[in-house]
């Protein structure tokens, strides 16, 4: 590394006039391309990917969401419960 502190050029520095590219520049040009051809594929068919958002989140909210809030309300009963139990011990 050229300064120190900078975390973000590459290690393989090989001073001016180099023309390197680096893994973090193929991955991040690679990755705004995919971005950009979500972002096209979104705006083409917001319908339907809107239609199939709803019909998952329903499908959710009707099948796994009663569970994680029984799971949520068991877990604070039991925290409030120890937090409780340990107060009263320390009280006598």
């Amino acid at each position: 590394m050229r300064y120190s502190r900078n975390i973000f050029e590459g290690e393989n520095y090989r001073g001016a006039g180099v023309r390197t590219v680096s893994a973090e520049t193929v991955v991040a040009s690679i990755l705004t391309v995919l971005s950009a051809l979500a972002v096209v594929f979104i705006i083409a068919n917001f319908d339907e990917i809107t239609a199939m958002i709803a019909i998952w989140m329903a499908g959710f909210l009707t099948s796994v969401f009663p569970i994680l809030v029984f799971a949520v309300i068991i877990t604070c009963f039991v925290v409030i419960t120890k937090r409780r139990a340990r107060r009263r011990f320390w009280r006598w």
